[in-house]
């Protein structure tokens, strides 16, 4: 699924993340300053967290298709910026293994720090990209956040006539009766009903595949957005 965040994690990254992250935070969580923090320390370290994913501050990585190397040069980026033992404590501390854990523990964790909301919309846009949808129930425009299979969504990716994947899985039969099927193992296996579908055609002649998908995903009675 592309995104529409400039050098952000495609979502074959975000099932696959981690070790890296916060290895270069071992060993230097205990070597920030012991005092304690002020709050305009702890508010100046969100402040940066929150500035190092911002793809302007990025530099050459810009123009850079690989989130692992981004990733990298962000938390060097940290591990010298971030002055608070808590602040590096908690980048250092989190047991997440994937893109969506780290963001979830990191956004849950930095208000109780701070002693306020907290919201970094560069941090998210990062780890959930966003993408244009339009509702095909009612027609509205608007961004999703692209979040890891397994919840209430499915992704459902047309890249030409002969070749569907549900949740990054490739379908071995292109017609909308096997996405129904799908669907289905999805549902059975899964412990979250599904509520909504994300259609994206890379392919603008699989028109007649999105038809056949779009009727199989309304009978599912499912919110379907596509992907602009």
């Amino acid at each position: 699924m592309q995104n529409n965040t400039k050098a952000s994690p495609t979502r074959r990254h975000l099932f696959n993340f981690f070790i890296v992250l916060i290895s270069v935070f071992i060993g230097t969580a205990c070597t920030a300053k012991t005092s304690g923090p002020s709050a305009e320390d702890l508010e100046a370290d969100a402040e940066t967290l929150c500035s190092a994913y911002n793809h302007e501050n990025w530099g050459l990585l810009q123009d850079t298709h690989d989130p692992l190397e981004i990733v990298l040069a962000i938390q060097v980026k940290l591990q010298k910026e971030i002055v608070t033992d808590e602040f590096k404590s908690l980048l250092a501390g989190t047991d997440a293994r994937t893109f969506s854990e780290y963001h979830d523990a990191i956004a849950a964790a930095v208000p109780g720090l701070i002693n306020r909301d907290w919201a970094c919309e560069e941090f998210t846009n990062f780890f959930y990209p966003p993408i244009k949808v339009v509702n095909l129930n009612t027609g509205l425009e608007g961004i999703h956040h692209v979040k890891p299979a397994g919840g209430d969504t499915v992704y459902i990716e047309v890249f030409d006539s002969q070749t569907i994947e549900v949740n990054q899985r490739p379908l071995a039969n292109s017609s909308p009766e096997w996405v129904e099927k799908a669907l289905n193992a999805i549902q059975q296996t899964s412990m979250t009903t599904l509520t909504r579908a994300v259609l994206h055609v890379h392919q603008p002649d699989s028109d007649n595949s999105k038809d056949g998908i779009v009727e199989v995903l309304r009978s599912a009675d499912l919110e379907i957005l596509l992907v602009k």
